[in-house]
C-alpha cells in the first residue's frame, strides 16, 4: 500500500479524492488520487472530502464521504440517484430546487437509467454493432428494466438486424408489461392467468423466428429469476395485511394457500420450459438442466411451514383449548418475521420455531392423549380411522404427537393390510 497517497489525502488541501481497489488476478490493494486511468473491474471504494481542509480525528466524520462503486460509472450513479438523491431531491413536497433544475434532474435520472440498462461493457457477449451486449445483464435489476431494454433498443436499434430481433422480442413481451407493471393490483385468478401467458411469451422468446439471432440462454434464465422476485415481491405485499399468528385460523390459511398457489404455478411452468417442451424442441433444443430457483423454493418452504404451525396451533386448541398453549407462545415467531425469507435470517426461524416447539410441548402431550382415545373409538373402522389421520396429519407429523401414537400408527397399518 501507497502511504503518500494516504498523506496526500490526509493532508493536502489539493487532495480531495482516494480511490481504494485491487486490480484483476491480485489481491493488493492499489490506492489513487485520481480517478482516471483506474484499471479493475472489480469495486471500488472512494474517499472524498466536502471540505478543503486536513482530516484529523475531530472532523474526520464530517469531512469525507464514503461510496462503494460495484458496478460501471454510469450504473453506480445512475443507482445512487435513482435511489438516494432523486427521491430526496424530487420526491418531497417541499424542495429548494428551481423547476429547471428539477426537470434537469429528471432528464439526467431517465438518461443514465436507460444507459444502464445497456450494460456496463460493450466488448463482449453477442454484443452487436452498435455495441448492445444482450448477455450483460448488469443493468437488469428488474423486470421492468428487460422490457425497457428491448423496447428502447426496438425504437432506436444501432443496425437493421438489431431493429427486426428487438421487435420480435418486444412483440413476444408486450401481453407482459401491463400485467407485471400492475401486478399488485391484480387478484389471484389474474396473476395465474398472467403466469399462462408468460409461459406463452417465453416459450415464443425461446422459438424466435429462424435467422434471427436467438435469446440467449443465459438471458432467460435470468428473466425466470426476475419473475420470480415479482411473484416474491407480491405475496409479500398481499400478506403484509395479515396477521399470521393471531389472525382467525382461516383469515390466514386462505391467503397462504392462494399465495402457494402462485408460487407452485410459477415453478411448474419453469419446470415445464425446460424439461418438457424446449428439451423437445428440434430447432433449438435447451440442454441445460431443470431449472431451480433456489430463492424462490426457500420461499415456497417457508410459507408452507407457516401454513403448517397455523394448522398445528388451530388444531391443539380445537382438541384441548387455548388455555393449554401457554400465553404469547407465538410472539416468537412472530418477532422472527416469515415473510422476510432469506438465507441470512433462516437460523433465526429456525431458532424461533424450535422454541414455538419447546413451548407447547406439553400442550402435544395432552393433544396425543386426546387422539388415542379418539382413534381407539374407531378400532374395526380402518377406513374411517385413516380419515382421520389424514385430518390431523400436520399434527400427527409432530415429533412429540408420533412418539406419543407410534403404537396407533401401527394398529392403522395392521388393519388396512388384512
Amino acid at each position: 500500500v501507497s502511504n503518500d497517497r494516504i498523506s496526500a489525502f490526509l493532508d493536502d488541501l489539493g487532495t480531495s479524492l482516494l480511490l481504494a481497489y485491487m486490480k484483476p488476478g491480485t489481491t493488493e490493494i492499489t490506492l489513487s488520487t485520481s480517478p482516471n486511468n483506474i484499471s479493475t473491474t472489480g469495486p471500488i471504494v472512494t474517499f472524498v472530502k466536502t471540505r478543503r481542509e486536513a482530516l484529523t480525528e475531530d472532523n474526520l466524520l464530517a469531512c469525507v464521504s464514503v461510496n462503494t462503486l460495484t458496478q460501471s460509472p454510469t450504473q453506480s450513479l445512475s443507482s445512487m440517484l435513482s435511489d438516494v438523491f432523486a427521491p430526496m431531491l424530487l420526491g418531497g413536497e417541499v424542495t429548494s430546487l428551481p423547476p429547471s433544475l428539477r426537470t434537469t434532474l429528471g432528464d439526467l435520472k431517465s438518461g443514465l437509467e436507460s444507459a444502464s440498462r445497456r450494460g456496463g461493457s460493450t466488448t463482449s457477449g453477442s454484443a452487436t454493432a452498435g455495441g448492445i451486449d444482450d448477455k450483460d445483464l448488469s443493468g437488469i435489476r428488474e423486470l421492468c428494466d428487460e422490457f425497457k431494454f428491448w423496447d428502447e433498443l426496438q425504437k432506436k436499434p444501432p443496425n437493421a438486424a438489431t431493429s427486426e430481433r428487438a421487435t420480435l422480442v418486444m412483440e413476444a413481451y408486450r401481453p407482459l408489461v401491463t400485467g407485471y407493471t400492475d401486478l399488485s393490483s391484480r387478484d389471484t385468478p389474474e396473476v395465474i392467468e398472467l403466469l399462462e401467458k408468460t409461459q406463452d411469451s417465453l416459450d415464443s422468446l425461446w422459438k424466435i423466428k429462424r435467422g434471427v439471432a436467438p435469446f440467449p440462454e443465459e438471458r432467460m434464465l435470468y428473466v425466470f429469476s426476475l419473475i420470480g422476485v415479482e411473484l416474491i415481491k407480491y405475496v409479500q405485499d398481499k400478506l403484509n395485511g395479515v396477521d399470521l399468528w393471531h389472525g382467525p385460523h382461516t383469515a390466514v390459511r386462505e391467503p397462504l394457500r392462494r399465495s402457494l398457489h402462485i408460487i407452485e404455478r410459477w415453478v411448474l411452468v419453469t419446470d415445464d420450459l425446460t424439461t418438457k417442451i424446449w428439451p423437445g424442441y428440434p430447432h433449438r433444443k435447451f440442454n441445460g438442466k431443470k431449472y431451480n430457483d433456489e430463492y424462490l423454493l426457500g420461499f415456497k418452504d417457508r410459507l408452507e411451514e407457516v401454513l403448517n404451525l397455523r394448522a398445528v396451533h388451530e388444531q391443539i386448541t380445537g382438541l384441548v383449548g387455548e388455555g393449554a398453549i401457554p400465553a404469547g407462545a407465538t410472539d416468537v415467531l412472530d418477532h422472527a418475521q416469515a415473510l422476510r425469507y432469506s438465507t441470512y435470517n433462516q437460523q433465526q426461524w429456525k431458532s424461533a420455531v424450535q422454541e414455538y416447539g419447546k413451548a407447547i410441548a406439553s400442550a402435544e402431550t395432552r393433544v396425543a392423549s386426546t387422539l388415542r382415545k379418539h382413534f381407539s373409538s374407531l378400532s374395526g373402522q380402518p377406513y374411517q380411522l385413516l380419515n382421520e389421520f389424514q385430518l390431523y396429519k400436520d399434527l400427527v407429523a409432530r415429533p412429540v404427537v408420533s412418539k406419543e401414537l407410534a403404537q396407533e400408527r401401527e394398529d392403522l397399518l395392521g388393519q388396512l393390510s388384512r
